[in-house]
């Protein structure tokens, strides 16, 4: 049933889930960030366009697990 309570239950640990990943992918994020800070001088950045790169059929899947497309909440 949609309002069971094993229902929240089970919605409640999916989005904890999902949150573990996110933040797991920022935190990494932010390690790969400032050890490149420190290594170089100049670091150049790319806006890539994910939503037309993911169009591609051999690359989508990788693109996707790889979370290319981490936006800070």
């Amino acid at each position: 049933m949609k309002g069971s309570n094993r229902r929240k239950k089970a919605v409640i640990r999916l989005a904890k889930a999902h949150e573990k990943v996110h933040n797991q992918r920022r935190d990494i994020a932010h390690k790969v960030a400032n050890k490149l800070i420190d290594e170089y001088d100049l670091i150049a950045h790319e806006k890539l366009e994910i939503k037309n790169m993911v169009k591609n059929r051999h690359l989508s899947k990788s693109i996707s697990d790889a979370g290319w497309g981490y936006e800070p909440r």
